[in-house]
């Protein structure tokens, strides 16, 4: 019920907001969590065509999944529907999304790592879902990606950051055979991984 007395059209204060939907997500106790948990998403499924406040929610979440891995135990399809039918909330949605383990929210960002088509921004949050969801097309994308990408450093550079948390040989091997074509930016990247 907070207030906030800036905002009258916000029934509540955007920072708490996200404040709260993040000390959610540290809570110790399993039972408390999940009950917690699932009523925030219900909440989040409710706000999704009020931009500012599911932003809030979505950072704040966001936030949280970065250090805690069980999700949410009621139906999450219906909510992130709802969030992804708002433009823009939709690419937060399904970060979210893909930290909750929901794999096709990813599959879309995963596949505009290597679409020249697509825009540098667009190519970033695919390298950025790759990272979180750490699966078998998301190590291939990422190696794709550093084989065959000839211009865009930025690309590159976050590609082979990447790479690092998947590990294995291969991954040496193609940045080794790569390494011509980085930048010394890239290249220290490179030797970090």
């Amino acid at each position: 019920n907070a207030k906030d007395k800036n905002l009258p059209e916000w029934p509540m204060n955007n920072y708490i907001l996200q404040r709260i939907m993040r000390r959610i997500c540290d809570l110790s106790d399993p039972a408390a969590r999940e009950k917690h948990l699932n009523y925030a998403m219900k909440v989040l499924g409710g706000l999704a065509q009020e931009t500012n406040l599911a932003n809030a929610a979505l950072d704040g979440l966001i936030a949280g999944f970065k250090t805690r891995s069980a999700p949410p135990t009621i139906p999450l399809e219906p909510i992130f529907a709802k969030l992804s039918s708002n433009p823009a909330i939709a690419d937060k949605s399904r970060r979210l999304a893909t930290l909750m383990g929901d794999r096709s929210a990813s599959q879309s960002l995963i596949a505009k790592i290597n679409d020249a088509r697509a825009g540098t921004e667009d190519r970033l949050k695919g390298i950025q879902a790759a990272r979180e969801t750490k699966d078998d097309v998301s190590r291939a994308e990422l190696l794709r990606l550093v084989a065959n990408e000839k211009q865009n450093q930025t690309l590159l550079a976050d590609g082979v950051r990447a790479l690092a948390v998947f590990g294995g040989d291969d991954i040496g091997y193609a940045i080794t055979d790569a390494w011509k074509r980085f930048s010394l930016p890239t290249r220290r990247a490179a030797s970090e991984v």
